[in-house]
């Protein structure tokens, strides 16, 4: 059992880190096509960025996940990926 566990541990960190690299391939594309036309654009989608990473790590929402792995952990349920799918 334990290591059916760690395999699909892997097979997460495989898949999330496959979907973060998509998007952030996707970003620097959109970025590209953007900065020739307009480079003004560029720092905006920068700034836009941090203030997003900024909001993401505010206590509530770091309350919330905490209070949602808790509940999904004493429910038995599978509580690995929660702050992926946290809105």
């Amino acid at each position: 059992m334990k290591q059916t566990k760690h395999i699909a541990f892997k097979h997460d960190i495989l898949r999330y880190a496959t979907m973060i690299a998509l998007i952030m391939g996707a970003a620097l594309l959109l970025l590209n096509a953007t900065g020739q036309a307009s480079p003004e654009m560029v720092g905006m989608a920068i700034i836009s960025f941090t203030f997003g990473l900024q909001h993401a790590f505010d206590v509530d929402h770091i309350a919330a996940i905490d209070n949602m792995t808790r509940k999904m952990l004493n429910d038995g349920k599978i509580h690995a990926a929660l702050a992926f799918i946290f809105p």
